[in-house]
């Protein structure tokens, strides 16, 4: 080796050592996330808004347009889909774009069956209003007293460093074989440059007790674009619930399943700081374990279990229409002694013996968790998906002929 090669190689050495270390910690552990979440909680911004007037927005019985004024829009900090366009005083929201079917858009279960990284469907028995709102991030609050951090290592892992294997498929390969989102995707290009997610990725939200804005779903989508330091999340207002007091709002809130209020410890408690959340370890193998027992079917298709195949357990979402069915999961494991502090939850899945008494638990035990004082949640029979592709509004009337269906 000559001595400039030498030379080269010595002055490289350290930016290929603090590579590799960044390599291997491409995610915040648990504290120091919580840091940053605590910081957010104690912020200015947090308690130094403008609160939604209460009534301010009126949600139509019908699925007509909803007109929004322009105080009332600046009242959430919200903004038009036109990246960097604010609405004039007196200007209607449906007049504010060149293309006002990028604000008011149908709801439409068979495209939303195929929406891309949202839980656009999770919560299809309520019936959005069109119109799409850019608030800040100090505006929305939890409807859920659990999360998974897991579940956030893994996506800022797939962030900041896209060809990480680290979970046994590049993020790369994972959007280009789904094909459902481009690179960009992660980047701050919307509304403004403040916002990691666009328009298709709204999540939906209920105006509660003291003109609140609380998420029904997306808690993790919104704890990753925290600790990324964003502004701005698009949701839709489902429902204004704010005429209800504290209690009466989060028993409702219960009674539709749009929040989950049972800590780890089996106690009940309020969700109202995103750095308070518990972390639940099983629940992001509950949704490992589901896609498990998805593939291990001997007459399983190539194509998804979710939209094909034979009888699933009763557990398995069809198309994330179950609220919080990882954390209920999870519980049912918990308490049957199949998973504890010290389990090694790689090894388990690689266990069939272990994957199948787990299976047989959650067949015998979850439908009455589900069935327990949570009517929204409740199902009639076991959940079975047909060999032919059908969509989410035809399975739900097939399978699920007591519930309400909204259009």
């Amino acid at each position: 080796m000559s001595l400039r090669t030498t030379l080269v190689f010595l002055l490289l050495l350290p930016c290929l050592l603090f590579a590799k270390v960044r390599q291997q910690n491409l995610a915040p552990t648990l504290e120091e996330f919580r840091i940053e979440l605590a910081s957010f909680e104690q912020s200015e911004e947090r308690y130094d808004h403008t609160l939604l007037p209460a009534n301010a927005i009126h949600l139509p019985e019908s699925a007509g347009k909803t007109s929004i004024t322009a105080p009332q829009l600046r009242a959430l900090g919200g903004r038009t889909m036109e990246r960097n366009t604010v609405l004039k005083p007196g200007q209607l929201l449906s007049e504010s774009s060149r293309n006002p079917h990028h604000i008011m858009r149908p709801w439409d279960p068979e495209k939303a069956l195929h929406a891309s990284y949202s839980s656009y469907f999770a919560h299809w028995r309520t019936k959005p209003t069109r119109t799409i709102l850019f608030v800040p991030m100090a505006d929305l609050y939890p409807s859920q007293v659990r999360f998974s951090f897991k579940n956030i290592a893994k996506i800022l892992d797939y962030i900041k460093n896209p060809d990480s294997n680290r979970f046994g498929v590049t993020f790369r390969e994972f959007a280009s074989t789904n094909g459902f989102m481009d690179f960009g995707y992660w980047e701050f290009q919307y509304c403004g440059g403040k916002s990691l997610h666009p328009e298709e990725e709204t999540e939906q939200v209920v105006i509660g007790p003291g003109n609140r804005l609380h998420l029904l779903d997306g808690h993790h989508g919104m704890l990753v674009s925290l600790y990324l330091g964003a502004q701005y999340r698009p949701v839709r207002i489902v429902e204004d619930l704010s005429r209800l007091d504290e209690e009466d709002f989060w028993n409702e809130m219960e009674r539709r399943g749009w929040a989950l209020l049972e800590g780890l410890d089996g106690t009940r408690r309020i969700p109202n700081r995103w750095d308070e959340l518990e972390d639940d370890v099983f629940r992001y193998f509950a949704t490992k374990l589901g896609g498990v027992l998805e593939h291990t079917k001997p007459t399983q298709p190539a194509s998804p279990a979710r939209y094909h195949g034979p009888a699933l357990p009763v557990w398995v979402k069809v198309d994330d229409g179950i609220p919080f069915i990882e954390f209920y999961v999870g519980d049912v494991l918990r308490r049957q002694g199949l998973l504890t502090a010290g389990t090694d939850l790689d090894q388990v899945l690689e266990n069939p013996a272990k994957v199948a008494a787990m299976q047989h638990a959650l067949q015998q035990d979850l439908e009455t968790v589900l069935d327990e004082d949570r009517p929204a949640n409740k199902l009639s029979t076991p959940v079975v998906i047909p060999e032919r592709p059908m969509g989410i509004s035809e399975v739900l009337e097939t399978y699920f002929p007591d519930l309400e269906l909204t259009r």
